[in-house]
């Protein structure tokens, strides 16, 4: 059975986002794979303008990924560019 073209391209956007968050982390991918998984939440204001990425961790992270990664917004969150994630706006003149 041979994967279909959308799969394909749904696992190569997962893969660079996965990507993405590290580097905007400040961290390997290999780090980020070993915080044990985190999901992804957008901060929005009382007027529903989004304000940042919310990188949600579901375990603890260790004092030394801490340290890389900087400013948390609690134990388990950190606030990333609400940038992290655009692609470049494809040229139109070729």
């Amino acid at each position: 059975m041979s994967r279909s073209f959308d799969d394909a391209v749904e696992e190569r956007d997962e893969k660079e986002r996965h990507e993405e968050i590290a580097r905007e982390l400040n961290i390997s991918v290999g780090e980020l794979n070993d915080l044990g998984g985190y999901g992804i939440d957008r901060h929005t204001g009382n007027d529903d303008h989004p304000y940042s990425w919310l990188v949600i961790f579901h375990d603890p992270v260790p004092e030394d990924v801490r340290e890389k990664i900087g400013s948390f917004v609690n134990d388990t969150t950190v606030a990333i560019s609400l940038n992290a994630f655009d692609r470049p706006e494809p040229d139109d003149d070729y």
